[in-house]
């Protein structure tokens, strides 16, 4: 169980046959607000002893102060929504 990046708890399960210890792992997920998933998503791949080897996210919201998890690295950034206006994306810095 985790606590995902809109402070609901979730659970996460993977099946022992499907890693080795001693793998490595590159997490891939589709949108990070907090990390919350990634957190998760690493914890789960320790108990398995596998070590990862980066985290990559194709859009991450784009927060001022946003702690960023260890080797992360998003593709898009996204500005937070403000008054209903249109999302603003663009491509992360490395990108360009």
């Amino acid at each position: 169980s985790y606590v995902s990046g809109g402070g609901a708890i979730e659970t996460m399960a993977l099946s022992r046959r499907a890693v080795r210890e001693g793998q490595r792992a590159l997490i891939v997920d589709d949108f990070t607000r907090g990390g919350g998933t990634a957190r998760g998503m690493m914890a789960l791949m320790k108990e398995f002893s596998v070590s990862v080897a980066g985290v990559c996210f194709v859009l991450s919201l784009n927060v001022p102060g946003r702690a960023q998890l260890e080797n992360e690295r998003s593709l898009m950034l996204m500005e937070p929504i403000v008054d209903g206006q249109p999302a603003k994306v663009r491509p992360a810095d490395w990108v360009k």
